[in-house]
C-alpha cells in the first residue's frame, strides 16, 4: 500500500560551520572581557561574524588569493566602524546587532562578487578562442 518506488535521496551530513564560528569568536569576546573592554569586544564579533559568514557562503573560493585579499580588505575596513562606534555596554538582544552583521556579510559577499566578475571578464578577454 505505501510502497516507495523511487530511491530516497541520501541524507546530507549535518552542516556545523556556524556553530564552529559561534565558537571561534567565543574566545575572542573572553579576551576583550578579561581586558575590561567588553563593549568593543561585542563589536569586533558582530563584525567578525559577518565576514565568517561570507567566507563560508562563499568557501568555493577558497583557493584564489584575491579572495582572502577581500577577506583582509573588509576586515581593514571594518576597524575604524569597530574602534569609532560606541558600542553599548550591557546586555543586547541579538537581534538588534544582526543588520550590523547582515550588511558586514552582504560587503563582503558584493565586493567577492564584483571582483569574480571582472577577473572573469579580463581573463575571457586574454585567451584566444
Amino acid at each position: 500500500m505505501f510502497e516507495q518506488t523511487e530511491n530516497p535521496e541520501p541524507q546530507k551530513p549535518t552542516d556545523w560551520s556556524g556553530a564552529i564560528i559561534g565558537f571561534a569568536l567565543l574566545p575572542v569576546f573572553f579576551i576583550f572581557m578579561h581586558v575590561g573592554k567588553q563593549d568593543l569586544g561585542l563589536g569586533v564579533c558582530v563584525c567578525l561574524m559577518g565576514i565568517l559568514l561570507a567566507v563560508k557562503l562563499r568557501w568555493d573560493l577558497r583557493t584564489k588569493p584575491w579572495f582572502w585579499g577581500v577577506v583582509v580588505l573588509v576586515l581593514a575596513l571594518n576597524m575604524p566602524l569597530i574602534v569609532m562606534v560606541k558600542w553599548p555596554h550591557g546586555w543586547l538582544p541579538a537581534g538588534s546587532l544582526l543588520p550590523i552583521a547582515i550588511a558586514d556579510c552582504l560587503v563582503t559577499l558584493g565586493a567577492a562578487r564584483s571582483i569574480e566578475k571582472y577577473l572573469v571578464r579580463t581573463t575571457s578577454r586574454i585567451t584566444p578562442e
